[in-house]
């Protein structure tokens, strides 16, 4: 439950595909013509863009300035085959502009297509405390947000983010008894699973619960019993293939659980989990495959881990992963995303004096390689953990996050194409740690977390590549 990041992997490249403009077009604005029937790009209407940016786009670059007869476009041809220009006209999602991509020296009809870099969202519902540890889950349309470590105690409170409008709703109050403090949660297709530690402090039982929405409100979750002691900082995912939330390993408050169980929220029960080929452990890697639980990393009892396993809830088998390569040293907090079939590792901390900037990709049924480390004149402080990451399309992006001393460091980067580059970081929020991370298909959603001098946030930001 340390790092929680949420990531939802999607295809969600647009392509402009349709008639092209041979006159002006009447975009929600008037737009001035030339003699020869072409629109100017007037400052009011549109504006530009060259084509030749990085290329995790929307409006993907075409690469070829020529005409559908193949001749090169010249001046008396509407545009270069590649650029894209923002038009005037509404969307209607929050966020979204509308613009237009040149094929073939012609412009394509114009689309919605989120807006690149950062934009800040909306404030939550008034009284929904800063918090960290806290849990989220994407919906596909919509990020939950429950729990977590507010400002002198644990909370109990969620809320409901809708990503289209901008909006928050906040849940109805929980029963008492419900979970609170360091939660981890996951959405099952109907419900909002939570669960957390023990807030008494006792350190004797988690506390469960799951939202519906459809009825828009809280029901239990049977105790599991001998099926999964008590723990925190486990492996919690759900798994779309047996329609389960699995848990897995976690510390105690003494030492690490070698167990888990998975909970079926159609019949209410546990079921124990077969036995992991590698120890237990705290603090781990941790994601959802499509088809596996795939765990990597972590720590327990100051013994730090650079194995892993994957577990098919179908076949109900483990297996262990190919070994990493020696350079990716045992860590925790290690910082990850999972986009397609590949498995991103970037920094972590060895819980000592030891903070990393090396990474690697790990390709499912496939082996290990090495990522270039990410250098401080990329980004400075690049030895971090805790930060948020997502990954889309072969890429992917590490933000924020802590580094030596737990100094919160702003900033981000991206991994594309075997090397790094740094992140626009214009508008972007304020540095934290252990913040919700979640991947809708076109953005990133970042909110809460820790921030400078362990101040818990309340605030959050969409980062749109």
């Amino acid at each position: 439950m340390r790092r929680l990041s949420l990531l939802l992997a999607a295809s969600t490249t647009v392509l402009l595909l349709g008639a092209s403009l041979n006159a002006c077009m009447n975009l929600d604005a008037p737009t001035a013509c030339q003699t020869s029937g072409r629109c100017e790009d007037a400052a009011s209407d549109v504006v530009v863009d060259s084509g030749t940016d990085s290329g995790i786009d929307a409006l993907p670059d075409v690469g070829t300035e020529t005409s559908e007869s193949g001749v090169p476009c010249g001046p008396s041809d509407e545009c270069k085959t590649g650029d894209t220009r923002t038009v005037v006209g509404s969307c209607p999602a929050v966020g979204d502009v509308k613009q237009q991509l040149c094929d073939a020296c012609k412009w394509a009809l114009a689309a919605c297509v989120p807006k690149k870099g950062w934009r800040p969202m909306a404030a939550p519902p008034s009284g929904f405390a800063g918090r960290s540890e806290h849990a989220g889950a994407w919906t596909g349309t919509d990020l939950f947000v429950y729990g977590g470590i507010g400002t002198s105690s644990g909370l109990n409170t969620g809320a409901r983010y809708e990503f289209s409008t901008d909006t928050w709703q906040s849940l109805p109050a929980a029963a008492t008894g419900a979970p609170a403090g360091r939660s981890a949660g996951a959405w099952t297709g109907k419900e909002f699973f939570v669960w957390s530690d023990d807030p008494t402090g006792a350190l004797s039982a988690n506390r469960f619960a799951r939202y519906d929405v459809a009825g828009s409100a809280w029901k239990s979750v049977a105790a599991p019993g001998t099926a999964l002691p008590y723990r925190y900082y486990a492996a919690t995912v759900f798994a779309s293939t047996t329609s389960e939330v699995l848990i897995w390993s976690g510390f105690d408050g003494s030492k690490c659980r070698s167990d888990g169980a998975s909970y079926n929220p159609a019949t209410d029960a546990w079921t124990a989990l077969p036995t992991a080929p590698i120890d237990p452990r705290a603090n781990m890697v941790h994601v959802w495959t499509g088809t596996e639980l795939l765990v990597w990393g972590g720590d327990c009892d100051g013994i730090k881990y650079a194995d892993g396993a994957r577990y098919n809830p179908s076949t109900k088998v483990w297996t262990k992963l190919p070994a990493a390569p020696v350079e990716l040293e045992p860590r925790r907090y290690a910082n990850f995303a999972f986009s397609g079939s590949m498995l991103f590792v970037y920094g972590g901390w060895d819980g000592g004096f030891n903070y990393y900037n090396d990474g690697a990709l790990y390709t499912l049924g496939g082996t290990w390689s090495l990522v270039p480390k990410l250098e401080t004149t990329v980004l400075p402080g690049a030895d971090r953990f805790g930060a948020s990451m997502w990954g889309h399309d072969g890429s992917f992006w590490v933000w924020s996050g802590s580094s030596g001393g737990g100094t919160r460091r702003p900033g981000g980067a991206r991994y594309s194409g075997s090397s790094w580059s740094a992140m626009d970081i214009t508008a972007e929020p304020s540095p934290r740690d252990a913040a919700v991370t979640a991947w809708t298909g076109k953005s990133s959603i970042v909110w809460g977390g820790m921030g400078s001098g362990a101040t818990r946030l309340a605030d959050g930001a969409i980062f749109t590549p």
